[in-house]
């Protein structure tokens, strides 16, 4: 059994306090301070609720074993397993039922490691029946049941009871202890999660006999530290459910390079969620592992892969192409690894002469650009692609001076005609007032009219879907008659209310035009002409939210294909085809971006067709994915107009 070596990995700092602590890690473990005084107040709880305790125990159906044990702790001497039972029983009564919390302290600094670590073992063991009517209560020991509880236990009690036993000066005694517990695979799992220097032990659970599912397997790569406990985690694990920041730091700790294999091969099972995918990447970039890539390669098909392949070859781009291209004369071109293949060709010229012609060869049909393709100038690309609104928000426009308007009709009914006038609008005020809060009965809405439902519309139309929708749904229905009562506050005072019926005047000029928009205010004369050019021009460009929205992983411009400029002459840089991404992502909702245009007209259709088109197959190929604004691709591919891109 071969212990490997620990080269240096290049990891986030944060991730080194996350990392389980083990006897002679390289991580060393921070000090702990366990409270000196829990002890004291357990036994107050214990003397408090002691007739619940023994209601545990019934008469009949009883576990002996475990009241005896839990009897002989309160009265004889301290016993792991009846303290592990007092923590089962009192559990139902804390506020954090699955931390360990003043127990684990408790049997720290009262007994000891040793102790702690043989309670903490039986504690995985268990588990009970209860309810507040009935003697419906036990306390059994059932391995898998407990094991399930255990799935649960709160990280941090874990890092405090592996520290503690890391850093204990009777070891030996840890390691007694939980030696005799070790009767089934189970036991066998946990004892050596708590001292995995043992590393016979983690061998023997990666080779005992488990169900397919089984719920603690993130134990294991808390303990694998050898090169044959990676083989074996390799056969037995996929990416657990319950797999985290912390456990890739403390299993990368253990395995260092040697683990980015097997960690690339975890996929198939579970497949990549996104929520764990960005701390994934970071470790699989944390070092060259040219295998690691060779494993994702293997598993293109798996939701979630290409991504993290894709943050592989952005960080190590040579080693990548020579892998692909090795991967692909194995097993011949596909669209999933021409999508992983650099789509910049500044990338190419700098890795050109680190590749072999055999290399360039085999990746030939498969990519669109290389070394010699050119990148055009962002001197002659519209600023909207180079230097966008969002990074200079301080630039904004000022809004123009107010414009005084006659105040329009408050609010009025108007039924359409074949409309049977509905008898419950008897108060349409209180109906209305109602309806603030409620975009759930945004039909009540529809034949309201005048400012204050125009408002009301205005305010929805960038909510919540439901409130979009009813705001769409009124603005169809009054369309252009609209404007004035949106104008009142539009052409008033810079504020909330100007800057919702702004937004609701693009809404309707991307339906009715902007001339037709204009055609409604002309009698206010040409101030606020003027202004509306502003809203509708300057202003929108920079009506951005709050928190711009982020180009998911599967989306990086480094996994689409190249867009060429408007000549097909010369391919966008990077940095342009990110903005057009956000601009993408911007126009998800009814109103597109308003520089998307001029953006677009920069492109070369064709090109920008295969690039929509590539947004919807890795969309596709993660799963339809809700990252990012929702509904932004089928949106992005009516928008450019890609021909079968839209999906389904």
């Amino acid at each position: 059994m071969t212990t490997m070596q620990h080269p240096e990995l290049d990891l986030p700092p944060g991730w080194a306090r996350l990392v389980m602590p083990r006897r002679g890690g390289r991580t060393q473990p921070e000090p702990i301070n366990f409270d000196t005084e829990a002890a004291d107040r357990i036994d107050r709880l214990v003397r408090e609720h002691f007739a619940f305790v023994e209601s545990f125990f019934p008469p009949f159906f009883t576990d002996l074993t475990l009241r005896n044990a839990t009897a002989g702790h309160l009265s004889t001497g301290p016993d792991p397993t009846g303290a592990a039972v007092l923590h089962l029983i009192l559990g139902h009564l804390v506020t954090e039922e699955h931390r360990f919390g003043p127990f684990l302290d408790a049997w720290i600094t009262k007994h000891g490691p040793a102790f702690a670590a043989a309670a903490v073992l039986e504690r995985c063991m268990m588990t009970s029946g209860y309810t507040m009517i009935g003697d419906n209560r036990r306390v059994t020991v059932d391995e898998p049941g407990g094991l399930k509880w255990a799935a649960r236990i709160h990280r941090e009690d874990l890092r405090r009871i592996r520290t503690a036993i890391a850093s204990t000066n009777d070891y030996d005694a840890v390691i007694e202890a939980l030696a005799e517990r070790r009767s089934s695979p189970w036991r066998s799992t946990v004892a050596s999660f708590l001292v995995p220097t043992e590393t016979n032990w983690v061998s023997e659970a990666l080779e005992a006999d488990f169900p397919d599912w089984f719920t603690v397997d993130w134990m294991w790569w808390h303990a694998v530290s050898t090169t044959d406990h990676l083989a074996a985690l390799e056969r037995r694990s996929d990416w657990p459910i319950r797999g985290d920041t912390g456990m890739l730091a403390t299993f990368l700790d253990a395995c260092g390079v040697a683990g980015l294999p097997v960690l690339a091969a975890s996929a198939p099972g579970w497949g990549w969620e996104p929520a764990a995918r960005p701390d994934v990447a970071t470790a699989l970039t944390a070092a060259e592992s040219p295998e690691a890539l060779r494993r994702l390669l293997s598993h293109l098909e798996v939701r979630g892969t290409i991504p993290l392949a894709g943050a592989v070859v952005r960080r190590y781009p040579a080693m990548a192409v020579r892998t692909i291209a090795a991967h692909t004369a194995e097993s011949g071109p596909s669209p999933e690894l021409a999508a992983l293949l650099p789509s910049d060709p500044l990338v190419w010229r700098a890795i050109a002469t680190e590749l072999s012609a055999s290399d360039m060869a085999a990746t030939d049909t498969m990519r669109e650009v290389g070394p010699d393709t050119p990148v055009a100038d962002p001197a002659d690309l519209p600023p909207l692609l180079t230097d966008p609104p969002w990074l200079h928000r301080d630039q904004a426009p000022e809004s123009p001076a107010p414009v005084t308007t006659d105040a329009p009709a408050d609010l009025e009914l108007r039924w359409r005609a074949r409309e049977e006038p509905n008898p419950t609008y008897t108060d349409p005020a209180a109906m209305l007032e109602e309806l603030v809060n409620r975009p759930d009965l945004g039909e009540r809405l529809l034949p309201m009219a005048g400012l204050r439902p125009a408002r009301l519309a205005a305010s929805w139309l960038d909510k919540k879907p439901q409130a979009r929708n009813a705001s769409r749904a009124w603005f169809a229905r009054h369309g252009l008659e609209s404007v004035p009562w949106l104008a009142f506050d539009a052409l008033g005072a810079p504020g909330p209310l100007r800057d919702a019926a702004a937004q609701a005047l693009r809404h309707l000029a991307f339906h009715h035009g902007d001339e037709a928009v204009a055609a409604e205010l002309s009698e206010h004369g040409e101030a606020a002409l003027s202004a509306l050019e502003s809203i509708l021009g300057p202003e929108a460009l920079y009506a951005l939210p709050r928190t711009m929205p982020r180009i998911p992983d599967w989306a990086d411009p480094s996994l689409l294909p190249p867009i060429w400029e408007r000549t097909g002459k010369a391919v966008l840089p990077a940095r342009a085809v990110e903005h057009l991404l956000t601009m993408l992502l911007l126009s998800a909702s009814d109103i597109p971006y308003a520089g998307l245009a001029i953006a677009i007209q920069a492109c070369d259709p064709e090109s920008l067709e295969r690039f929509s088109a590539a947004i919807v197959a890795q969309w596709e190929r993660v799963g339809r994915e809700k990252s990012g604004a929702k509904g932004w691709v089928p949106r992005q591919a009516e928008l450019i107009g890609a021909t079968g891109s839209a999906p389904n």
